[in-house]
């Protein structure tokens, strides 16, 4: 279900974007190991420096994403 959203809400983005592209501006793709088991994403100001971060949780491993 969580992939289901995710490409569900990037396509949206992706819409968004190309709709009105005066009010939506997005940086490159960065790629980062997920483990095997992704099962949350969220997206907030972690570390105080006003940029939006993302933090992933997975099942599977006991490595935290980034």
């Amino acid at each position: 279900m969580l992939r289901v959203g995710l490409v569900l809400a990037l396509a949206m983005a992706t819409a968004a974007q190309t709709v009105v592209p005066a009010l939506a501006s997005f940086n490159p793709a960065v790629n980062s190991a997920d483990g095997t088991t992704p099962v949350a994403i969220a997206v907030g100001d972690l570390n105080g420096d006003t940029k939006r971060d993302a933090a992933l949780a997975d099942y599977g491993s006991n490595i935290p994403g980034r």
